[in-house]
């Protein structure tokens, strides 16, 4: 979207402090009842804004409807190649056609796809990222042949040369998906509404029904994934021996089918080109207040430590690099 919110540094940054509280703060109960009960949908609406989290949500749709606004009040021509940009030009155009009708393309569209955007952009692919590390220092053996994948990928000066090298981190696609099995990052995202009556396993299920995967209790399945509760990132081998018999279902991290993730291409480049930086730079280790078993919470869609994830980082030896 074009924001430079500058969060590595400015960690008091207006935008960055609502996104985090509003993903601690929203009732897990009533986002279970609001999915279980659609009648209760209209009173949630209702009440939304009288809520803490629901004041953090329109506080951050007025920077959405800023940002947007003083997109489209430009007149020089120019354009930015980003999702804001997409929506506007369709928005030019006025209406879109379904069944014969014209729908016009609302604020309130523009304003709820940039905050889905923002928002499943910025919880999801850090929490990932903070649970890869979490494995990869309970697991130095899976990190040093990680260390080993990178390094046959970067340049003179130490940094992946393209798009193309990265693609290359075969070893690492493996991390990455077995910890999106073990920490799928939303528990209740892949949601979808039965259009007829339909009778499946013995059970019917009545159109206008809604259904919801349990993406935890189908990634921790032993009879799918064998010892379900450990993290053996070679089971992503595609010549692994259930490989070839494992339901495509049974992993589900990004959703499934044609309303998949839109953003699962960009996630998993983005977690590829931060480890391969991370792990060049740095060796990560547990130390005396790492927590094993880790617990978790799920304060809305997203699954969460229950306390923060404590690591030793140290150095790279610059020997590891140049040996």
């Amino acid at each position: 979207m074009s924001l430079q919110v500058d969060c590595q540094r400015d960690l008091e940054n207006p935008i960055l402090k609502r996104l985090k509280k509003i993903f601690l703060e929203v009732d897990e109960g009533v986002m279970a009842a609001a999915m279980a009960i659609p009648i209760l949908r209209r009173f949630f609406a209702w009440i939304f804004p009288m809520l803490s989290y629901g004041k953090l949500f329109l506080l951050i749709n007025d920077n959405l409807r800023e940002v947007i606004n003083a997109r489209a009040a430009k007149l020089d021509g120019t354009t930015t190649a980003d999702v804001v940009q997409l929506m506007l030009e369709a928005k030019a155009e006025a209406v879109r056609r379904k069944n014969g009708a014209e729908i016009e393309i609302m604020e309130k569209h523009l304003l709820a796809n940039c905050f889905v955007f923002l928002a499943a952009g910025f919880e999801t692919t850090a929490t990932t990222l903070a649970f890869i590390l979490y494995e990869l220092s309970r697991h130095p053996e899976e990190q040093d042949k990680l260390f080993v994948e990178i390094k046959s990928q970067l340049t003179h000066h130490n940094e992946l040369v393209d798009y193309d090298s990265v693609q290359k981190l075969k070893r690492m696609d493996m991390v990455i998906s077995e910890c999106l099995r073990l920490y799928p990052p939303l528990v209740l995202f892949t949601t979808r509404v039965c259009d007829k009556d339909t009778t499946l396993a013995g059970f019917t299920v009545p159109a206008g029904v809604h259904i919801v995967l349990p993406t935890w209790h189908v990634h921790h399945n032993p009879d799918v994934w064998p010892d379900a509760h450990r993290f053996i990132p070679d089971r992503f081998l595609s010549d692994m021996a259930h490989a070839d018999k494992r339901n495509l279902a049974a992993f589900v991290a990004f959703g499934l089918g044609p309303r998949e993730c839109i953003g699962r291409r960009f996630a998993l480049l983005e977690l590829k080109t931060v480890l391969a930086k991370l792990l060049s730079t740095y060796v990560f280790s547990v130390c005396d207040e790492t927590d094993h078993p880790m617990q978790f919470i799920v304060p809305s869609v997203t699954v969460s430590p229950a306390r923060n994830i404590m690591l030793q980082v140290k150095w790279r030896n610059t020997q590891d690099l140049l040996g």
